[in-house]
């Protein structure tokens, strides 16, 4: 499986979708004739068994339809606007999205939405986050989570539960530290997972309104909510709660530090927690998934509706693709029964995505039933904060945010007013 060491956007969303391609998405397919017919589909390296199974079930009930299934070897911008688009891309929420959209470069498929009834099947947040104006042109068939992952034998030890709040994070963060271990491990070699912390404590104690609106450029980030939220953050790192060479740890890095059970051969350095995504847990050999466990980002706020953040997967259909109507009963298939069927038996088979549209979570798997409901219960879900912002903004954070990590690993002091200065510097540079 891929690993996202390096921050250069377009690597990153090229290189990220194969970690997550394992879950999609209740109605039937849409009728087509029986004109043989070839989809070109774009997908991402590392396509899984859920993919193929999906494929395979759907041209079982379509004969006439066969699949060319391609692997992006460019920016999904560039397969949009071609003279001959593909017929079906692989794609998640964010920047990318939302600017095809804008463009006009993708086919509306509401239709599909409504037929299929997905809107009274789907979590509401989660159909929030496909629509746009009123349309949708995005079909969500599964999602990666993120949070915090635990060591849960370190927490048997010591007493601990997982914190629903954040004075209870820092208790158990203190009681860790009083016994000699490192609470937190933060991969600050990926800013993308970096900036969870800034996605999170934003979220949590402004909302998401406030986090929206500095993620597409109409609010400042110098601004005294975005004071409170780095403030926060840096006191979090400059006060020895997070596992020293932050600046040279990356997601892969994080899950080692936290595996105990491998007699120090995996990683000398260890920790309790770390904030990443499903997709980094990925990497987990079964044999040491069994010490993790997870519990949500705690309440900061309790007057600020919860928001979680999520990493949705599924598809979009090109404006200008040749054969849309068979493209359409592909979408149309996904919401289907029989899709669900195919995907949630991948999921439990050590998934680390949701299906979305499953109907009874007591179908999953145990590790995936609490993660559906903290998603279902969410007033809002956002795309990670990285990814929602416009490509050469996130070269800027990326930056600002390797700085801020190597400073506090070399001791140095970070300056809250010169660091709102920079980003909000970034952020005008997008006007």
């Amino acid at each position: 499986m891929l690993l996202l060491r390096f921050w250069n956007p377009t690597l990153i969303v090229l290189m990220m979708l194969p970690l997550l391609a394992g879950c999609f998405g209740r109605g039937d397919s849409a009728a087509i004739d029986d004109t043989p017919v070839t989809l070109r589909y774009i997908t991402f390296q590392g396509a899984d068994l859920a993919e193929e199974a999906l494929i395979e079930r759907f041209t079982s009930e379509h004969p006439n339809v066969t699949f060319e299934v391609e692997t992006y070897s460019q920016f999904p911008e560039n397969y949009l606007k071609s003279e001959s688009p593909p017929d079906l891309m692989f794609i998640t929420p964010g920047n990318l999205l939302a600017s095809a959209i804008e463009q006009g470069l993708l086919t509306d498929i509401t239709d599909v939405w409504q037929e299929s009834a997905l809107a009274e099947s789907y979590p509401p947040s989660l159909y929030r986050l496909s629509e746009t104006d009123g349309k949708q042109y995005f079909l969500p068939t599964g999602y990666g989570w993120y949070g915090f992952f635990y060591n849960k034998e370190i927490f048997d030890q010591f007493g601990l539960e997982p914190p629903a709040t954040w004075d209870e994070l820092m208790v158990v963060a203190d009681t860790l530290m009083v016994n000699g271990v490192t609470p937190f491990v933060l991969p600050g070699d990926d800013p993308w997972l970096t900036l969870l912390w800034f996605d999170y404590l934003n979220l949590r104690l402004n909302g998401a309104e406030f986090h929206q609106a500095l993620a597409s450029g109409q609010a400042q980030y110098y601004d005294a909510r975005v004071q409170d939220v780095l403030g926060m953050w840096v006191r979090l790192l400059e006060g020895d709660y997070v596992m020293e060479d932050m600046a040279t740890t990356d997601g892969f890095d994080a899950w080692m530090a936290l595996i105990q059970g491998d007699e120090g051969k995996l990683s000398t350095e260890k920790a309790a927690m770390t904030l990443v995504g499903s997709n980094v847990i990925a990497d987990v050999p079964e044999l040491f998934r069994n010490e993790l466990g997870f519990f949500p980002f705690p309440e900061i706020n309790p007057n600020v509706p919860t928001s979680e953040i999520v990493l949705p997967i599924g598809y979009m259909l090109p404006a200008n693709a040749e054969n849309r109507l068979a493209a359409m009963s592909y979408l149309a298939f996904l919401g289907s029964e029989s899709a669900a069927d195919v995907l949630v038996t991948q999921a439990n088979l050590g998934g680390t995505t949701v299906p979305v549209n499953i109907g009874d979570t007591n179908d999953l798997a145990d590790h995936l039933v609490d993660v559906a409901q903290t998603i279902t219960k969410a007033d809002s879900l956002h795309p990670a904060y990285f990814f929602n912002v416009p490509l050469s903004m996130q070269q800027e954070l990326g930056r600002i945010v390797a700085r801020v990590v190597r400073d506090i690993d070399r001791e140095n002091s970070v300056n809250l007013d010169e660091l709102m200065q920079e980003m909000d510097s970034a952020r005008l540079k997008q006007q």
